[in-house]
């Protein structure tokens, strides 16, 4: 279970990776029995900067946190790494990650979208680096594997997937290399035979042009397409 904070951000209490989470809800008696209270989310990343280890493991106020005091609101204009704002930026990048893997830029981005001071987030950075958790060579490979290999799209199409994420332009150029002529005629072959049999009740002119459509939009272009389309359709 997970509580909700005024600026609509919560602490993570499952979480998918090797970072260790404690949560355990206890009843405030103060209240009646009903707050529940959450001890300190983390979490802890292995290798990661002392500094960064004890300001994530500070006391934490019901398990999020409270909306900053006026005396508080220039903290983040200042660029105080205070433990408040460390555990925010833990708590967003952690969240981020649990739906998907993340580029380096992504990451960035959503935490200076949170308008966290830009040494809280570069320090986030490195230990979320160190930590394995952001790793934008390893997610390169994970995406060509996904949209070239197993979705059998053309190089230019897992490109532009590609930068869509933001990687540098150097890792798409390595990764692309890795993607033979052979590798993509085979799945271009593959994508055609199977599309086609789903075109078999149409006039022949309009199976071949939605084919080619079909081809084309899975990244795929030139004469090795027509080659192909008029291959598979006879």
């Amino acid at each position: 279970m997970t509580l909700s904070r005024p600026d609509g951000e919560r602490d993570a209490v499952i979480i998918p990776f090797p970072v260790r989470a404690e949560a355990q809800a206890e009843t405030d008696t103060q209240s009646g029995g009903e707050n529940p209270t959450i001890p300190a989310l983390i979490t802890e990343f292995p290798n990661a900067p002392a500094q960064y280890v004890q300001a994530t493991n500070g006391p934490a106020t019901n398990g999020y946190e409270a909306l900053p005091s006026a005396g508080e609101s220039s903290e983040a204009e200042s660029g105080s790494a205070s433990p408040r704002l460390v555990r925010r930026a833990h708590n967003v990048s952690v969240h981020a990650l649990a739906g998907r893997s993340q580029s380096r830029h992504e990451i960035t981005q959503r935490l200076l979208s949170r308008d966290l001071p830009e040494d809280v987030v570069e320090n986030e950075l490195v230990a979320l680096q160190e930590a394995g958790l952001i790793n934008d060579e390893a997610l390169v490979d994970e995406l060509v594997e996904k949209y070239g290999y197993r979705q059998g799209l053309g190089r230019h199409a897992v490109a532009a997937r590609l930068r869509q994420r933001h990687v540098a332009p150097a890792l798409i150029e390595e990764a692309l290399a890795g993607m033979s002529d052979e590798d993509e005629s085979d799945k271009l072959l593959e994508l055609a035979r199977a599309r086609a049999n789903k075109l078999g009740s149409l006039e022949p002119v309009v199976a071949k042009r939605r084919l080619i459509a079909f081809l084309q939009r899975k990244g795929y272009g030139g004469s090795e397409v027509y080659r192909v389309v008029s291959e598979v359709l006879g």
